[in-house]
């Protein structure tokens, strides 16, 4: 850059009145955020022998959807005569028959350890039942 283009550039400086800088800005800025919606569980699946009749353990559920959550079972249809029923924190709910049941809803987000504990009564094979959750 040459001296004539450095003397230019400091003149306009000179010329920004500093009092000018100083004065406190008005106005008004609105800023917004979009945070997904985000659901885990983190769990092994219960699996259950036709002579064992139980499995336990716990899940670790995430959601961060404040209308909530339902936590759903998976696994293969039920014979006639099985049964099957799942704890989970306490509520107990047997399992429908046709291979997917919801066992607990939950309002609001959460992250939170649960136990859980499944029984089975007439299995003629065994079964294993996967959880999992979608947001309300």
């Amino acid at each position: 850059m040459n001296n004539l283009a450095k003397a230019a550039l400091a003149a306009a400086a000179m010329l920004v009145p500093g009092a000018a800088a100083a004065q406190p800005a008005i106005g008004n800025v609105r800023i917004s955020a979009q945070i997904p919606v985000v659901c885990n569980i983190d769990s092994d699946d219960f699996a259950i022998d036709s002579a064992m009749g139980q499995a336990q353990g716990t899940v670790r559920e995430f959601c961060n959807a404040a209308q909530g959550f339902v936590v759903m079972a998976s696994y293969r249809p039920l014979e006639p005569g099985e049964e099957v029923r799942v704890s989970y924190d306490g509520e107990t709910s047997e399992l429908a028959p046709g291979g997917m049941s919801a066992v607990a809803f939950r309002s609001g987000p959460r992250l939170r350890t649960i136990p859980v504990l499944v029984r089975s009564t007439g299995l003629q094979s065994g079964i294993s039942v996967a959880l999992g959750m979608t947001p309300v």
